[in-house]
């Protein structure tokens, strides 16, 4: 798979069928401005994509991490967020 990329002036002339060919190859588009890289272009669809990936590398991690935590009786728990705010259990 080659990498594509395009200077922002031609994007600009081009942009139509950029972003059509964005849609039928699913491969981003290195934008470059003065010859250094300055943007990715990439589907609406492939960023959505990425984007619920990272959610769930994230999730993924965040229980990874949890793993560690100590942890009480579900009972406990419930009792503790059932109580309202200032009020001491009896128990």
């Amino acid at each position: 798979m080659a990498v594509k990329i395009m200077p922002v002036t031609d994007l600009r002339q081009k942009i139509t069928s950029v972003l059509k060919e964005l849609e039928e190859s699913g491969q981003p588009l290195y934008i470059t401005q003065y010859g250094r890289p300055k943007a990715v272009l990439l589907s609406y669809q492939d960023y959505e994509a990425l984007i619920r990936e990272l959610e769930d590398l994230e999730d993924s991690l965040s229980i990874y991490e949890g793993k560690e935590e100590p942890s009480r009786p579900y009972e406990e728990f419930i009792a503790e967020v059932s109580t309202p705010a200032g009020v001491q259990s009896k128990d």
